[in-house]
């Protein structure tokens, strides 16, 4: 049970990274904070889904919240939205969500 909550915490604050990025116009797709947030929070609920299914396990899923983690912290924060969502939907396929 602690290992989900973990992997919620981590996903949360993954969103909040997103929510937190400047934004800066790039491109339509992906060009705001809000954009890349969204892109987080459905990959959150599928993910949370994946594991209530047992497609995924709750060691594997705390390891995509880092890579989620990692991400925002790399292009969110930046400001960087397009490759931003390219890495949460590198990190979707990755799972197996797509």
């Amino acid at each position: 049970m602690m290992d989900k909550n973990l992997a919620k915490v981590v996903l949360v604050c993954a969103a909040a990274v997103a929510l937190s990025a400047c934004e800066r116009a790039v491109a339509r797709s992906c060009s705001t904070a809000q954009d890349t947030a969204v892109k987080v929070s459905v990959l959150a609920d599928d993910l949370n889904a994946a594991e209530a299914d047992g497609r995924l396990t709750s060691y594997r899923l705390g390891e995509i919240g880092a890579r989620i983690v990692d991400a925002g912290s790399r292009f969110g924060a930046k400001g960087n939205h397009q490759s931003y969502c390219a890495a949460i939907d590198k990190i979707r396929v990755e799972a197996g969500l797509r």
